[in-house]
């Protein structure tokens, strides 16, 4: 959890809100880091299953830009139950 968690504020809503920065390298970043934060949360976690699960797959299907939507199904692909 020290990924998510740093002197008790978190950072999953700061990787949420790059997912959707205008800078693609910003985007796919945070696909990096969502898919370690839901490894390290754990896949049936309601923080994976609520928020980073959906994030990631609505960049597999809205974004524009191919490495974003590579990186958000590799990270899509270490959260397989």
């Amino acid at each position: 959890m020290s990924l998510l968690f740093s002197n008790s504020v978190c950072v999953l809503p700061v990787l949420l809100e790059l997912s959707r920065d205008r800078i693609s390298n910003v985007r796919f970043l945070a696909c990096k880091a969502l898919g370690v934060a839901g490894v390290t949360l754990g896949v049936n976690h309601k923080l994976s299953q609520d928020f980073i699960i959906p994030r990631l797959v609505a960049l597999t299907h809205d974004d524009k830009d191919n490495d974003v939507i590579n990186f958000a199904k590799e990270a899509l692909e270490l959260l397989k139950p």
